[in-house]
């Protein structure tokens, strides 16, 4: 069984610029994701921040979340093996992702597969399942900022 607690308190957080790109994959609520595999030192900054934080809540909170002084609760980092990290592209009765072109259009589908965008995120609940636990984070927006591909080509250097 996974519980949750809610995060009252949470806040929107924008990370800039990161190179990412839309995975397919079929979930309850979403047949897409948004896959993070670069960031700039103040999104790895904002991310690592969080993963201490949780850390942290979780040796505060161990016993009333686990019921136990076990010392083996284990942290699910928002960072993948890969140094990825994953969000899940909501399109649902409850809740939408919103994503924008590079003018700051809505547009309803994005089916990129490496670009740089601006993401808007927000830290919605704790889930503990055994002696696990982590953050689920909701993907409120992208925005498209520009094709990696002309950031790497060698026109773009002056």
């Amino acid at each position: 069984m996974i519980k949750t607690f809610d995060l009252t308190n949470s806040k929107f957080i924008k990370v800039p610029k990161v190179q990412c790109r839309v995975v397919n994959k079929k979930t309850k609520f979403s047949s897409k994701y948004l896959e993070v595999y670069k960031l700039l030192p103040e999104g790895e900054y904002i991310f690592e921040e969080l993963d201490q934080n949780m850390i942290k809540l979780g040796k505060e909170n161990k016993n009333v979340w686990f019921n136990t002084n076990n010392n083996k609760i284990l942290y699910k980092s928002i960072f993948e093996d890969d140094d990825s990290i994953k969000f899940k592209i909501i399109n649902s009765k409850e809740f939408n992702t919103f994503i924008y072109d590079e003018k700051g259009d809505l547009i309803k589908d994005l089916n990129e597969d490496n670009f740089c965008a601006d993401i808007v995120i927000e830290p919605v609940a704790i889930w503990i399942k055994d002696n696990k636990y982590g953050v689920y984070i909701r993907l409120h927006q992208i925005r498209v900022c520009m094709d990696i591909s002309y950031i790497l080509s060698d026109s773009s250097v002056g």
